[in-house]
């Protein structure tokens, strides 16, 4: 008996941990670098809200699992297949900023997709197949920041449980935490930008850059070292504010404004105690006094092999309520 609500309560404790994951780094993050990179604001919306979606929908979010030939709890195929979780032990793999072969190859699947779909958008010209463009950019995105977030923990039964666990119960940065491994976090966001300006490029031939001292910039409020002391929802509203501010830096500076969409201008934006002092650390200079809202996502339907459940002809999909 107390063997099964272990095991129940590792299930229950994995599936909340895994929905609870910093969801706003998959869709803030994402939806910054897209629209700093050249897509366009409803783009970056439904390439943002696709990467989060892996982790709302109950046909790819992570999850421990039971089956007949194996009765204690283990990893669901899925946290491989979209989450990048090794199917082997990668902490060599990880010292070295490295990632397993069966990780790179599963990448290598979800960005080939990603890559036909935009060959096939570019042919038929398609709002529908412009959708599922972006959905597959957004999955592939997820899988390919999951694969840093998740280094080291490859070959273990239950990810990173216990460790979410422990972090959950003695105020310890989760290893999902943009802060907990800031060497990981550069690595996503640098990829992830590096992504999407090469799908950009790809669709259209032409994609926006970012400065070098911008992208550290970002990095910077990512991973400071106060972040760690702050509870989830403080961390997520500092996070969610800093991002929006430096979002409005990049795209004032290059007189981009007008591709902020109307009414997500705002200004006066409040901060928390610890929230300012990371700003005062990081952005060094005068910054203007105007932020960018960033918008709801808006979640895809997505099956079980990850692609969007229905599309209508104008493009709008299925949404995950």
């Amino acid at each position: 008996m107390i063997r099964v609500l272990v095991i129940c309560s590792l299930i229950l404790a994995y599936s909340y941990t895994a929905q609870a994951a910093e969801g706003y780094f998959h869709y803030g993050v994402t939806f910054v670098l897209a629209l700093a990179s050249g897509w366009s604001w409803e783009e970056a919306v439904t390439i943002a809200s696709a990467n989060l979606a892996v982790d709302i929908n109950e046909e790819t979010v992570a999850s421990l699992e039971m089956t007949d030939s194996r009765r204690w709890p283990h990893m669901a195929r899925k946290n491989y297949r979209f989450h990048c979780f090794s199917q082997t032990n990668d902490k060599s793999a990880s010292r070295h900023n490295d990632r397993n072969d069966d990780v790179k190859a599963n990448l290598a699947q979800l960005e080939e997709r990603a890559n036909r779909s935009i060959e096939y958008a570019k042919v038929s010209q398609a709002p529908a197949d412009s959708t599922r463009m972006l959905i597959a950019i957004g999955v592939y995105l997820h899988c390919q920041q999951d694969s840093w977030f998740h280094s080291g923990f490859g070959g273990e039964w239950d990810g990173h449980v216990l460790e979410t666990l422990l972090a959950m119960l003695f105020q310890m940065p989760d290893p999902d935490h943009a802060a907990a491994r800031p060497e990981k976090t550069e690595r996503a966001v640098n990829e992830t930008l590096e992504r999407l300006i090469g799908f950009k490029t790809r669709k259209d031939g032409i994609s926006r850059q970012i400065q070098h001292h911008e992208m550290i910039t970002l990095k910077r409020l990512l991973t400071h070292a106060h972040i760690k002391k702050m509870g989830k929802r403080e961390r997520r509203q500092c996070h969610q504010s800093l991002m929006s501010l430096w979002l409005y830096n990049v795209l004032s500076q290059r007189d981009r404004e007008s591709e902020i969409a109307r009414d997500h201008l705002r200004e006066n934006l409040f901060l928390s105690p610890r929230c300012r002092v990371v700003h005062r650390q990081v952005f060094s200079g005068n910054l203007h006094q105007r932020w960018v809202q960033l918008p709801l996502e808006i979640i895809p339907r997505l099956d079980l092999d990850g692609l969007p459940t229905q599309i209508a002809p104008d493009g709008a999909y299925e949404r995950r309520d």
